[in-house]
């Protein structure tokens, strides 16, 4: 993935510059969370119900944003052990959910 897409565009300061080093170690990061929504927004077409998911290691939130925007039947629970990479994702991809 070459082009900056919304999951770039939304981390910025300390964390911003921990996603860059990011891309450098797995250029992929970015297409890898997006494909979770893909696959998560197949399993919710299937679901009657809204459905809780609990995203262990939630980091930066990229792949919070990915399955926020994939199906609105979702409701996360995102664990991290590190409080400040939860702040930035808590503010950018709530989505009052």
């Amino acid at each position: 993935m070459t082009d900056k897409s919304q999951y770039d565009a939304i981390f910025s300061g300390v964390i911003g510059q921990d996603y860059e080093l990011l891309n450098l170690i797995c250029p992929l990061a970015t297409q890898m969370s997006r494909l979770v929504g893909v696959a998560a927004a197949e399993h919710s077409a299937q679901a009657t119900d809204n459905l809780t998911v609990v995203e262990l290691g939630g980091g930066t939130g990229i792949t919070t944003l990915s399955l926020l925007t994939a199906s609105d039947k979702f409701k996360i629970l995102s664990i991290d052990n590190e409080p400040v990479m939860q702040k930035q994702p808590k503010s950018t991809c709530t989505n009052g959910r």
